[in-house]
This record gives C-alpha cells, sequence and structure tokens, in this order.
C-alpha cells in the first residue's frame, strides 16, 4: 500500500497529515520576510527572483533560500525559466487567514483601549 492509498482510506491519517502540512505552512509562511514574499507574488502573479531581491534588500542567496522553503510547503511556486515566482491555490487562502487573524486581533485590541477609556 503507497502512502498516498493510506492517506484516501484511513481518516485520522489523512487528518493528521493535513494538520502537520497547515502547521508547517503557517510557520515558514509566518516569518515577515517570508510573508511579504508571499504577498508580492499575490499581488503580482508572477515575479522575478531579482525583483524580490531588489526591493527587500536582501541578497540573492536569502531570497532563493526563502522562496525554496515556501515551495516546499505549497504556498508557492518557482519557474526556474527566467527565476520567476508565483503564488499558488494556497497562497490566497494563506493570506486571507493570516489577514483575518490579523483584523480579529486589531478589533479586540481596540475593543480594549476603547473599554481602558471609559
Amino acid at each position: 500500500m503507497t502512502w498516498i492509498d493510506t492517506l484516501l482510506e484511513d481518516e485520522s491519517t489523512r487528518e493528521q497529515a493535513a494538520r502537520e502540512f497547515t502547521l508547517r505552512a503557517l510557520r515558514r509562511g509566518s516569518d515577515p520576510l517570508n510573508h511579504w514574499i508571499i504577498r508580492m507574488a499575490h499581488e503580482e502573479q508572477s515575479i522575478a527572483v531579482a525583483e524580490l531581491e531588489q526591493q527587500a534588500g536582501v541578497t540573492k542567496s536569502t531570497v532563493s533560500e526563502r522562496v525554496n522553503d515556501l515551495v516546499q510547503v505549497g504556498l508557492l511556486e518557482r519557474n526556474l525559466e527566467g527565476d520567476m515566482v508565483q503564488p499558488t491555490v494556497l497562497t490566497a487562502g494563506f493570506l486571507g487567514v493570516v489577514d483575518d487573524v490579523a483584523d480579529r486581533f486589531a478589533q479586540k485590541i481596540a475593543e480594549g483601549f476603547d473599554a481602558d477609556r471609559a
């Protein structure tokens, strides 16, 4: 039996694998530079590693390492021809989760500040 067969047949294993994969993607994507790279790829739909390097003010090896990490967890795709980075089907969902959590956090802060002023 292959690992794919196991995932298809065993709901518990499938849920555990999905949870671990999601946590790995969140861990990689939560770094500020990585998050910025993901957002740039999402906004531009295709962006050169050299452009990311220039805009971020870091070395090409730093950007390449970060992009490769994000490719491993499915948050980006990398086309070596032209050294371009593109979003994946997971990119928008990841950014949506981050934005939703940030919005909720900001709302809770505002509510707390309002309560302190009363």
